[in-house]
């Protein structure tokens, strides 16, 4: 395994086993709480979230394209933790509610 942190290249050597375990951000994922259509740059969850302006998150796609997952940074949270602003728009349609294929999961847990 092989990472770069700070410029410095690091090279670990695993014999049997690594288990690294990133920071605790509670929820790691969850679903729309409602559909979210192309040029919005705002979505409701189900599920209230701990996230934090900065963190990236992902948006599986619910069409049959694998090419709609999309991928943002976020730039506000609501008081309640259920509504995110995106730092852009979204490009494809994702439905709310679609337990089978639509989630959101927060792409950035730092290892401590």
């Amino acid at each position: 395994m092989t990472m770069f942190i700070d410029d410095f290249l690091y090279t670990v050597a695993v014999y049997g086993g690594l288990d690294l375990h990133g920071k605790d951000v509670g929820t790691s994922w969850t679903l729309l709480e409602k559909t979210a259509n192309p040029g919005d740059n705002q979505i409701t969850l189900v599920t209230a979230v701990t996230w934090n302006v900065g963190n990236e998150i992902a948006i599986a796609p619910t069409d049959f394209s694998v090419k709609e997952k999309e991928t943002f940074a976020i730039t506000a949270v609501s008081s309640d933790g259920k509504t995110l602003t995106l730092n852009t728009t979204l490009r494809f349609k994702h439905i709310g509610k679609l337990i089978l294929s639509l989630f959101f999961y927060l792409i950035c847990r730092n290892i401590n």
